[in-house]
This record gives structure tokens, sequence and C-alpha cells, in this order.
């Protein structure tokens, strides 16, 4: 769906995407662009709660960078929502719930905090009837 339409964006002469913040003394390797999207994100399963909700820091095709107050480890799975605006002026639906099945690729300390950088492995968008409230 349009899920896979973001990694249609910028790149460069040598045909690589460029990113958002490179980081100094780390080399890119990033096939896919990053566009900075704050999307409603809810984990489940993650944390003594069960449930964390935050929201994502940018987001490509192929997965989102978000923070959590809640750490992992890279390579867990967990499912999670996305909530993506619908872009649909003539409905009332403002947001679409995508469940996803996502895997931790990686962990960064942050303040109080966890960056989690996430790999989207599947995703279905959910049914009204079954879609988390807004």
């Amino acid at each position: 769906m349009f899920v896979n339409s973001i990694e249609h964006f910028r790149r460069n002469d040598d045909g690589v995407a460029t990113t958002l913040e490179p980081v100094a003394g780390r080399v890119e390797r990033r096939r896919w662009v990053r566009t900075r999207l704050h999307w409603h994100v809810q984990f489940f399963g993650l944390g003594e709660t069960g449930n964390v909700e935050t929201t994502t820091q940018n987001l490509s095709s192929q997965g989102f960078y978000c923070i959590s107050p809640v750490p992992s480890v890279p390579g867990e799975r967990f499912i999670c929502t996305l909530k993506v605006p619908a872009h649909q002026p003539d409905s009332a639906d403002r947001l679409l719930s995508m469940e996803c099945q996502v895997r931790i690729l990686r962990v960064d300390p942050a303040e109080g905090s966890y960056g989690f950088a996430c790999q989207i492995e599947e995703y279905q968008f959910l049914h009204k009837s079954s879609a988390m409230s807004a």
C-alpha cells in the first residue's frame, strides 16, 4: 500500500537515500529515506504494564524510530499500533490504525528514556470496529 511510497523520495547522485540527521562518526547504512513524522504508536507486551504509548520521531517504508520510557533489547519482537493520518477530507475518520509486527534493531540510551530503531516486518490496517480509539 502507500507505506512503500516513502522510499521514492530524495536520493543523492549515487542513488543512495539521504538521511535527516547524519551522526558524526557513524557510516550511514540506510537504503530508505527517513522522514520526520510524529505518529502515535502503542507497543503491546512492553514494560511492566504491558503497553507503552509514544510517538515516532521519524519513519521510512521499512521502519521507524521512537523514544520509549521502558528499555528493550535488540532482536525483540513486538506488536504495535500506529495511528496513520487518513488525509480523506470527505471522511469522518481522520486516523487509520495500522497494526505492525516490529523487531527492535537498535536501542539508544537517552536521558531517562530509550531510543528504539524498529523494523516493520508485517503490517495490516485494522477495520474501524477493531481499531483502538483515538
